[in-house]
């Protein structure tokens, strides 16, 4: 693969991983001052950890064969681990998990 795509998953990689990270204390502020969580946890959940998890499997497959990557392997199958994980307890609770119980009268 040439290493423009490769440099691209990298980049996109570590942009979600930062915008997943920085929503941590953005949340923390916002929930301080009382304000409206429901889009940083929208932002986090189905563009962050989405977006690190195809960006970080493409770059593990595109990038096997090129040296200049071997520093970043580790660290993305750190995040493809970390955000699969995420993503198959997203769709646990969204499809499994029984809410009846919160229909309170």
């Amino acid at each position: 693969m040439p290493p423009a795509t490769i440099n691209a998953c990298l980049n996109i990689m570590l942009g979600a991983v930062g915008l997943g990270l920085a929503c941590v204390p953005w949340l923390m502020w916002v929930e301080r001052f009382g304000g409206n969580q429901r889009w940083i946890h929208l932002l986090q959940t189905f563009v962050a950890m989405p977006v690190a998890f195809v960006a970080g499997a493409l770059f593990l497959w595109f990038g096997r064969a090129a040296e200049e990557g071997r520093g970043w392997r580790s660290f993305a199958w750190v995040v493809v681990v970390t955000s699969g994980l995420w993503l198959a307890f997203l769709a646990y609770v969204l499809l499994f998990v029984d809410f009846s119980w919160m229909n309170q009268k």
